[in-house]
């Protein structure tokens, strides 16, 4: 499966990621990525100009609602005038929002 434009940015050709932190606040979606094997790049993206427009869980009884989660997929699509919309589909939780392109900032093992 080929990686979409937003996980080749995020992820830079780095194993499957998980969640370890999702925080909402007026205007700015923070998102804490960190590879679950080889080298362990933290990988930090402030989403601007943020509106949130879903979210959907998906309870387990083995697995609570807080991060860690593992991402299934993230996905982008322009919308136009430096916006887009992000889905980003976990294990547990699914989170829809509009905001502009991330400002990312890296940490951990040499890159």
């Amino acid at each position: 499966m080929l990686a979409t434009t937003i996980e080749t940015f995020l992820y830079e050709n780095r194993a499957v990621h998980g969640v370890v932190e999702f925080t909402v606040s007026p205007g700015i979606v923070r998102l804490h990525l960190v590879p679950w094997a080889g080298p362990q790049v933290h990988t930090y993206a402030v989403f601007g100009d943020a509106r949130l427009t879903y979210v959907e869980s998906y309870p387990d009884e083995q697995k609570p609602l807080d991060p860690p989660w593992d991402v299934i997929g993230f996905d982008c699509d322009d919308l136009g005038g430096g916006r887009w919309g992000f889905c980003l589909h976990c294990d547990v939780i699914e989170w829809g929002f509009e905001a502009t392109w991330p400002v990312v900032s890296r940490a951990g093992a040499s890159q």
